[in-house]
């Protein structure tokens, strides 16, 4: 099975296919349930995965997961590489 995700940026806030997103995350994941999605802004932010654009639609795009150091949740936030 090809690891694929539903992101909710689509053509419509620029996005196209060959656009690659990365997943962050910052704040201490100790003591908290692994799907509990924190940023945290007064700590660094870890780039936690990269995710290449499929298929851009009006609102929404797939998005194939490229590389993950963890597992990636419903949730986590992603910001399109310049």
């Amino acid at each position: 099975m090809i690891p694929c995700l539903d992101v909710d940026k689509g053509r419509q806030d620029g996005v196209e296919e060959g656009n690659v997103f990365t997943v962050i995350r910052s704040g201490d994941p100790y003591g908290r349930e692994a799907r509990d999605i924190h940023l945290d802004p007064n700590l660094p932010r870890e780039d936690v995965g990269s995710l290449l654009v499929v298929d851009a639609q009006a609102t929404s795009s797939a998005a194939l997961v490229v590389k993950s150091l963890r597992e990636l949740y419903v949730g986590d936030k992603v910001v399109m590489k310049a």
